[in-house]
């Protein structure tokens, strides 16, 4: 097994003759710290296809900083800080491209609810059905309410509401066949002139 001193030793030589013109001995480089570099870079990314181009990065951005390296020390922590360096780029620039984005659909969301003819209508339905889950009142309504502002799961609705879960998802589906038939009423006698 070679020693540091050698591998160090190796790589300087096979660095200068790199930059002696030899372009061909930096895929000896690549071959010797690919998987390293890899395994390393696979701890910023989350599947092997992100980690492959931050490999492919790292290998282009270290081919031009060659002139800049001491050869006297390892390569490899060079490298892998070069390698790191370029995942934490990557990783930036998706942020701000994911913010952009972000903040650009809702600015077409925004700009799409101005427009909507049906936004109104959207405020009559909301409107109706509050009042038909104060019609419901007691249980049935707090069941509701669990159910769709707090987010819980049918499981722990049973639980609250000491049923099974079965006994739920029944109870659910006819609350919600209620709710419907009672928004509809609401929103034809709205229509009507008459609520």
């Amino acid at each position: 097994m070679p020693s540091v001193n050698d591998a160090v030793e190796r790589d300087a030589e096979t660095i200068r003759q790199v930059l002696a013109g030899r372009v061909e001995a930096y895929g000896e480089i690549v071959d010797r710290y690919q998987d390293r570099l890899r395994c390393a870079l696979s701890r910023y990314c989350f599947d092997l296809t992100e980690a492959e181009d931050y490999l492919q990065d790292t290998f282009v951005e270290a081919y031009a900083r060659l002139s800049e390296l001491d050869t006297s020390m390892p390569l490899y922590p060079w490298l892998k800080t070069v390698a790191v360096n370029c995942a934490l780029q990557g990783i930036r620039q998706k942020k701000t491209s994911t913010r952009h984005a972000a903040r650009y659909l809702r600015h077409v969301q925004a700009s799409r609810l101005e427009d909507d003819p049906g936004l109104e209508d959207a405020e009559h339905r909301r409107e109706a059905l509050e009042k038909c889950v104060a019609e419901l009142g007691g249980r049935q309504a707090d069941i509701i309410r669990a159910r769709y502002r707090e987010g819980l799961a049918v499981q722990s609705l049973a639980q609250r509401f000491s049923t099974t879960v079965g006994a739920m998802k029944v109870r659910l589906v006819r609350l919600r066949k209620a709710l419907g038939e009672c928004i509809r009423r609401r929103l034809s006698a709205a229509e009507g002139g008459t609520a």
